[in-house]
């Protein structure tokens, strides 16, 4: 029998791909109870992903998220960092970066940030608001400010 190590590889891709589509599904639930105020509910998906893998991007990222929205910005820099460094296609993660980082003061970076989440994902409507929220609190860039809010707000009519 002869040994096909395409498939073999394709099939590894594609289940990487499986698992990657499931973890962020479950990511998406967890922040979305978390957003609800379900921190349990939360808990329990993240126990669930946490088994066997413990530096998991999206893990760390759902635990920055959490730590940031507490106010524990030192807490939370350095895992959305790492799943920032690990995933850096990922604009949510630097999305949620830059938010730690606005709120930890450090306003430079965070701006860095936002810009690319924003050049990740160009039509984000997240990237283009936290980035036109940056700017604005920092009387930044006004016009483009405007500007990009204008376009969020043109993506928030389309769905």
């Amino acid at each position: 029998m002869k040994h096909d190590g395409k498939k073999d590889k394709n099939n590894m891709k594609n289940s990487k791909s499986l698992k990657q589509q499931q973890c962020r599904r479950l990511h998406k639930q967890a922040l979305d109870l978390l957003e609800a105020g379900d921190t349990q509910g939360a808990n329990k998906i993240m126990e669930g992903l946490l088994a066997g893998k413990p530096h998991d991007p999206w893990i760390d990222h759902i635990n920055g998220f959490m730590l940031s929205k507490s106010g524990k910005q030192d807490e939370a820099i350095p895992l959305l960092r790492r799943a920032v460094q690990t995933l850096p296609s990922e604009a949510e993660f630097q999305i949620t970066l830059g938010i730690a980082l606005f709120r930890n003061r450090e306003f430079a970076e965070a701006e860095k940030m936002h810009q690319e989440a924003l050049a990740t994902e160009p039509d984000s409507y997240s990237a283009l608001t936290t980035l036109a929220g940056t700017w604005l609190s920092r009387d930044k860039c006004p016009e483009r400010a405007e500007e990009l809010l204008r376009r969020a707000l043109k993506l928030n009519s389309d769905d």
